[in-house]
């Protein structure tokens, strides 16, 4: 099938939907199981999110696995909807850029059982690629415009190791979805080793255990990306756990998965992916140790100030002060705090220890 009539093919299906966003449904449609501490902070992040008015890259890419933990169906036509959006030169009229959808849509295939799912996805697929390739290129890697300096100042317009994790996903995904059409994924396969390879060898520092931006020896919660996404090795995503995850003075705070060390300040996302990716490399333990601890520190919260947060301390304790970056914390906040999402994960590796 070529990419013409993929193209085509994504309009006829997803059309209908390009001027107006799908309404979201968070009814749930689950049953989540957890902890039974966790049972206020469920409710509370649920009525965070049936109110929080979702915008912005991050927040968005989150919506899709936060929406998937309480409505599968809704959180695919989330997915269409924003697909729906897409400019031919592979930007999206919702300001949403992130690949992350594409990892959406493969949680649906894998928790729901049908692979059909994501070929009328392919297309999109591919035109982002062709964003990404025309937009992001920095060197041998890529970052994202205006990411400059973002979490490693002295890196400057080197290759970022967020923006070449996701590079990774969409042709790893786009081989694996390219099979599924009967199409030959061999260009893409070869291309994703390649990005790969590029991340295991010049974005890891062996004296650090972990990877960082192009030109930069600073460790972040960014050094996850690669773990989280699929590019890493087993030997260097334990390394990371044993180094910086499991590590009480490193990530492993009383509220783990702060950006950097000795941050006041933590954003559930980091601990979303972070738990996503040390499941994905065998390490179970880092996984629900990871979401236990947060969600422990989260109910706690949640009990006392019955509402969630949209940054938690570090250090524990009631977060209502707390600023990050000299901004404000936020009361019921849902936006990039997967609370939902936490959980579900939880419940799945519970089930498929090995």
């Amino acid at each position: 099938m070529n990419f013409k009539l993929l193209s085509l093919l994504s309009l006829l299906l997803f059309g209908a939907a390009a001027q107006a966003q799908t309404e979201v449904n968070w009814t749930p449609t689950t049953n989540l199981g957890g902890k039974e501490n966790w049972t206020l902070l469920l409710n509370k992040s649920l009525e965070a999110n049936q109110k929080h008015k979702y915008a912005g890259a991050w927040e968005q890419s989150i919506m899709f696995f936060e929406l998937q933990a309480v409505n599968p169906a809704s959180s695919l036509e989330a997915l269409k909807s924003h697909i729906a959006t897409q400019n031919e030169n592979g930007t999206f009229k919702d300001g949403n850029n992130l690949p992350l959808w594409v990892l959406a849509v493969e949680d649906y295939v894998k928790n729901h059982g049908n692979r059909k799912v994501s070929e009328p996805f392919f297309a999109p697929l591919l035109r982002q690629i062709d964003w990404m390739e025309k937009n992001c290129k920095a060197g041998e890697g890529y970052r994202f415009p205006g990411e400059e300096g973002k979490y490693y100042p002295e890196s400057g317009s080197g290759a970022s190791v967020e923006a070449t994790s996701m590079a990774y996903l969409l042709y790893n995904h786009a081989a694996m979805w390219s099979i599924r059409i009967g199409s030959d994924p061999k260009e893409y396969t070869a291309k994703a080793k390649e990005i790969q390879t590029y991340i295991n060898t010049r974005l890891w520092k062996d004296n650090l255990n972990a990877y960082t931006d192009e030109g930069s020896n600073t460790v972040t919660a960014e050094t996850i990306w690669p773990m989280a996404l699929f590019a890493s090795t087993p030997p260097k995503a334990r390394a990371i756990c044993d180094t910086y995850i499991l590590k009480t003075n490193w990530f492993l705070t009383k509220h783990p998965m702060p950006l950097e060390k000795g941050d006041a300040a933590v954003e559930n996302t980091y601990t979303y992916f972070a738990a996503r990716g040390a499941w994905m490399f065998g390490r179970h333990n880092a996984c629900l140790t990871l979401i236990s601890e947060s969600l422990n520190d989260a109910a706690a919260v949640a009990n006392s100030q019955n509402a969630i947060y949209r940054w938690y301390a570090a250090k524990g304790g009631n977060p209502s002060n707390l600023k990050n970056k000299g901004t404000a914390n936020e009361k019921g906040y849902a936006g990039t705090n997967p609370i939902w999402a936490m959980i579900a994960w939880y419940d799945f590796v519970l089930k498929n220890k090995i």
